[in-house]
């Protein structure tokens, strides 16, 4: 009788302490490259904490219901459930984004814009503005050294990116007061 207890309590804190965050960690790690094992594991132990803790303090005070045995058995049968169709929902909707035609980067969201050129693409448009006189707002910056910018070597060109930052600055504290 004492080893049939014991597996019945073994069973229960694997039920109560496990599963549920386990479950849980599919719905915020989709795929098994997202998470390795072992953190998978320690995801599992919080998220099982913290949800059942959550889900029976919910059915106790919003819906009313007694806390029983069998109310905390429902109740995580109920949010394991839950979580498992809500991953099988977010597969679906990865391997349909991931297959869309609409994706250059065949992950279902636009890459990032890229950012290093910033620095030319704003002296650009500035240079723009200033050649087609509508820059009423826009900051002009006169160049350092003309001729040198005109050379294109590598360091009139980082001179010229590190100056206009610091044109940048001194613009935005002229125009604060």
């Amino acid at each position: 009788m004492d080893v049939l207890l014991f597996f019945r309590a073994a069973a229960g804190m694997v039920f109560v302490m496990f599963v549920p965050g386990f479950t849980l960690s599919w719905v915020f790690f989709p795929e098994r490259k997202d998470v390795d094992d072992l953190s998978r594991i320690g995801y599992s132990f919080v998220l099982s904490i913290t949800s059942v803790t959550i889900s029976v303090l919910f059915v106790d005070l919003v819906l009313g219901i007694d806390i029983t045995t069998e109310v905390i058995l429902a109740t995580l049968c109920i949010l394991i459930l839950i979580a498992i169709g809500a991953w099988k929902a977010e597969l679906f909707l990865i391997g349909h984004f991931r297959n869309s035609p609409k994706s250059d980067t065949n992950v279902g969201v636009d890459a990032p814009p890229d950012i290093t050129n910033l620095p030319d693409s704003i002296e650009g448009s500035i240079q723009l503005d200033q050649e087609r006189g509508d820059g009423a707002d826009t900051a002009v910056f006169p160049e350092e050294n003309p001729e040198e910018s005109l050379s294109g070597s590598n360091s009139a060109k980082k001179s010229q990116k590190e100056g206009f930052f610091s044109r940048l600055s001194e613009f935005r504290i002229r125009n604060k007061k």
